[in-house]
């Protein structure tokens, strides 16, 4: 019995526009693959550029936020010691702090010896 060949007749016209067609689609998949990532790079870094910003402005906002309304809680009670201690815990948690200032205000309706007067109303 005579073994049967088969045998392929080569198109390469064919051959030719499927290599073709391959290639331009690799390229416009390399293309959006490129263009998407630059986005996907630039979106992440704005994002990770903003919790930086605000990792770096979080001690300022918990000091004014917090440790500056602190103060008032006392209602004019803040005596030296009370104060110095305050001050201490500000100047070791906030480097940024370079020195408090107390001032001691009072009214009255009797003379103040460093204070204005008028009309009744005594304020040093």
């Amino acid at each position: 019995m005579k073994e049967y060949q088969q045998i392929y007749r080569k198109n390469f016209s064919l051959i030719l526009t499927f290599l073709i067609l391959i290639t331009a689609s690799m390229a416009v998949a390399f293309y959006l693959a490129y263009n998407l990532t630059t986005k996907y790079v630039e979106n992440e870094f704005v994002s990770q550029k903003i919790e930086v910003l605000e990792e770096t402005v979080k001690p300022y906002n918990n000091f004014f936020q917090n440790k500056i309304p602190e103060i008032s809680f006392y209602q004019g009670y803040l005596d030296s010691s009370q104060a110095v201690k305050y001050v201490d815990t500000i100047l070791r948690k906030f480097r940024f702090v370079d020195r408090i200032v107390f001032y001691d205000a009072a009214i009255s309706n009797h003379k103040i010896p460093d204070g204005v007067k008028v009309n009744h109303i005594a304020i040093g």
